[in-house]
This record gives structure tokens, C-alpha cells and sequence, in this order.
């Protein structure tokens, strides 16, 4: 790696310690300081995140720009020591007792900006790694890092350049995210409208203003709906699945568990035929509404047309008579309307549970089945830009991850990479 250079972490530094000698009494209020979340979760200090404590005469490290903060332990080997560097002046701020800082000598041979991306590399997570020490609870020894974590980075300048490259991609990242959420809040707020007050012969979401409305037992509704109990509103009863699917079977029986719920149902359990023969109740063959009753409760999806096998046990099927659209009570049993008539039900904390009784006597809206569709063609098309961005999302997150690896390595180098960029441009 040519003009890359290489050091050990200590001999570009030296650490210091968060916040002592606090108690729950102590924070907030008083001065600032860097929550481990802040930490945990941002490669760069998020300083619209900070929290506050009450500092007296004691002696505390105050942080600076430019300081990288390491977690000091965590459960698994894979969250140790993630770092976060600050970038923004301070006047007075303090680091939680969780974390240790580090403090760079000067920045002339590693730039801070530089180091937030570098020390979430693969190569340094790696390195971290391998350093985490306990069982129970891993933890970074300061010592160790300091004299075994191998620092590589180039000369300043394409510090910078690279880092510009980077922060592009992240602004991209950040302005996605805001897409998706403001798509999601849109999502909610539309499907509140729509599933309390529908659509009407125009396409127009109705108004009480404009329209009749009526009381029911789950609120006004319009004078077009009507309420139906969910266990009348089927084909055949409301049952659960399969007890005990038993070992993953080749050439077994497709069998949709909770987690297969909200995927694309390819990759399910197997279950061993002489044990589905047993639950023909509990088949499905493409249509049928699906609930989660057990541990997560309350997740809901419908079956697609092409599958063909059964459910397990944690999971309650419902296949509906044929004016009612199995995606329209998805989109109901979703919204924060039918999710607080499946809470209602549900007994336990430590383990949640549904039972099939008191599920059968769920009340729904009934609504003309011409509404259902229109209704269920709104929900998806936001579902689909939903859908759309966070391709977009996933797209931008390994190109990022792509460069990383292959600028913080010094595999590509910034120069030939900014040439390549303005031939095809």
C-alpha cells in the first residue's frame, strides 16, 4: 500500500476515562454529555443527542474535538469497542462512565473526520474483535488495544478526499432514511383515514363533514359499513397449527412459522408428512389471513397463492368467506385500530399469548367488497414506494461498505477512483 502508514494505536495517543463517582441522582440536568447509545449507534457523535449531569468540584475529563470514544464491553464479541468520533467544538462536555476516550497526539498524521470512518472498517472491527475478553460479558482491555490494535492510513490529503467520498454516500444514506420515514408516517396517517372512513364511489376519502357517518362499537363508521364478528366471517373455524413440526425434513411439508411472517415464505420449515397427516385443519393453500398468538403476537400476513402446506402452532389461521378481502384485514389488523382489538385479547407478559376463543369473537368492520379492493390498492401503492426506497437504501449501504474496504485498504486508491468517476461522468 503504497505511501499507506502504519502504527500502533498507542503511539498516537493516549486514553482517558469517562465519567466517575455518579449516581442516578446525578443526570438530568447540569452539563453535557455523550450517552453510550450516542456512541453505540453513530460512527460520527450525534451532538443532538447528548444528555446532562451534574457536575460539582470533582476533577472529570472533559472531551474536544477530534476525541474517538470506545464502548468498553457489551454481550457479544461483535459490539465491542465500536467507536464514535467528535467532530463538532464543545465548550464543556463530559463522556458517560461506559465508555473510554481516546486522544489523539496531533492531527497531522490522522485526521478525526478520517478516523470515524476508519475505526468501523472491517479491517479495525476485526482487529477489535479479537481483542474482547470474558464470557458472560465482553470486554475491551485498554492496554491491549493500545499496544496490539495496528493502525494503516494514507497521507492527509487523501484522508480527505476519501472522507469527502464517504460522507457523500452517507448524506445519501441520511436523506433515504428521511424518505422512508416520511413514507411510513404517511402510510399510518393514510391507513387511519382509510380504514375508519373508507372510500367513497369517487375515490375520495370520506368526511363526516360530507358524508354519513354512524356509531358502532368500534367507533363511527360510515353509514356503508356494517360490523361483523371476525369468527362468523369465516369458511371454516379459527384454528392454530401444528404442536410440535419436529426436525427440518427433507421433502417434508412447507410449514409457516412466526418468523416467516412478513417474508417471502420461501425458506420454511419441513415438516415430516406422518406429523402434518394429523393437522388437516390447519392447512393452507394460498388466501388465508395469518396471526401470530404466540410470544410476538399481534403480526399478521396473508399467504400467498402459490404456497401449499400448513402452519405451526404459534400461528392462528383464518380463511374468510369470499366477500372479505384477506389483504384488506391485513392492512386493518396493522393499523393501530385492529392491533389494539388483538392487545385487548392478549394475556401474559413474560410469554403473550392469543387464544382462539376470544379471537373468534373479535369485532371487524364489514365493508362493501369493491371498497376493500380500492382500499387495499392505496395501502399497496405506499407500500411499494416504501418498498422501492429501501432497495435504494440497501443499494447505497454496499456501495458504502464496497468503498470502505476498498479505500480504507488502499486496494483503490482515491486518485484512480476520482478519475474513473469523471470518465463516466
Amino acid at each position: 500500500m503504497e505511501n499507506f502508514q502504519e502504527y500502533i494505536l498507542g503511539k498516537l495517543g493516549e486514553t482517558f476515562t469517562g465519567l466517575s463517582g455518579k449516581t442516578k441522582d446525578d443526570f438530568g440536568a447540569g452539563k453535557l454529555y455523550i450517552p453510550y447509545t450516542n456512541i453505540f449507534e453513530n460512527a460520527q457523535v450525534d451532538i443532538s443527542k447528548l444528555e446532562f449531569v451534574r457536575i460539582g468540584l470533582e476533577r472529570q475529563n472533559k472531551v474536544r474535538y477530534g476525541d474517538l470514544f470506545f464502548t468498553t464491553s457489551s454481550e457479544t464479541v461483535e459490539e465491542v469497542g465500536l467507536t464514535s468520533v467528535l467532530l463538532d467544538e464543545l465548550e464543556e462536555a463530559y463522556l458517560n462512565s461506559f465508555c473510554f476516550g481516546f486522544r489523539l497526539r496531533t492531527f497531522e498524521l490522522l485526521r478525526p473526520e478520517y478516523a470515524s470512518f476508519l475505526f468501523r472498517s472491517h479491517d479495525i472491527r476485526k482487529q477489535i474483535t479479537r481483542l474482547g475478553q470474558g464470557s458472560t460479558r465482553i470486554n475491551l482491555p485498554k492496554t491491549e488495544l493500545l499496544e496490539k490494535l495496528l493502525v494503516t492510513f494514507p497521507e492527509k490529503d487523501e484522508q480527505a478526499k476519501i472522507f469527502e467520498i464517504l460522507s457523500k454516500i452517507d448524506e445519501s444514506i441520511s436523506t433515504t432514511q428521511k424518505l422512508i420515514t416520511k413514507y411510513e408516517r404517511i402510510k399510518t396517517g393514510l391507513m387511519q383515514d382509510l380504514l375508519t372512513k373508507g372510500i367513497d364511489e369517487n375515490g375520495q376519502i370520506r368526511s363526516e363533514v360530507t358524508h354519513e357517518f354512524k356509531d358502532s362499537e368500534l367507533g363511527r363508521i360510515p353509514v356503508e359499513w356494517d360490523i361483523a364478528v371476525l369468527g362468523d366471517s369465516t369458511i371454516d373455524p379459527i384454528c392454530y397449527g401444528i404442536v410440535q413440526v419436529g426436525e427440518n425434513t427433507s421433502g417434508g411439508v412447507p410449514t409457516i412459522a412466526i418468523r416467516d411472517l412478513l417474508t417471502n415464505f420461501e425458506l420454511v420449515h419441513l415438516t415430516n408428512k406422518d406429523i402434518e397427516d394429523k393437522y388437516p385443519r390447519s392447512r393452507v393453500i394460498g388466501g388465508e389471513l395469518l396471526i401470530s398468538i404466540k410470544a410476538t403476537t399481534g403480526r399478521v400476513d396473508v399467504v400467498p397463492s402459490s404456497f401449499n402446506g400448513n402452519i405451526s402452532r404459534d400461528i392462528a389461521k383464518i380463511r374468510f368467506k369470499k366477500e372479505y378481502s384477506p389483504n384488506f384485514y391485513k392492512s386493518y389488523f396493522h393499523s393501530e385500530l385492529g392491533q389494539r382489538s388483538l392487545d385487548l385479547i392478549t394475556v401474559g407478559t413474560t410469554r403473550k399469548e392469543i387464544s382462539i376463543a376470544p379471537l373468534k369473537k373479535v369485532l371487524i368492520p364489514f365493508v362493501p367488497f369493491k371498497e376493500q379492493t380500492e382500499i387495499v390498492k392505496q395501502v399497496k401503492s405506499v407500500d411499494l414506494l416504501i418498498k422501492q426506497t429501501n432497495k435504494e437504501l440497501n443499494k447505497l449501504g454496499k456501495l458504502k461498505q464496497g468503498l470502505m474496504q476498498d479505500l480504507l485498504t488502499g486496494k483503490v486508491r482515491v486518485t484512480r477512483l476520482l478519475e474513473e468517476t469523471a470518465t463516466t461522468t
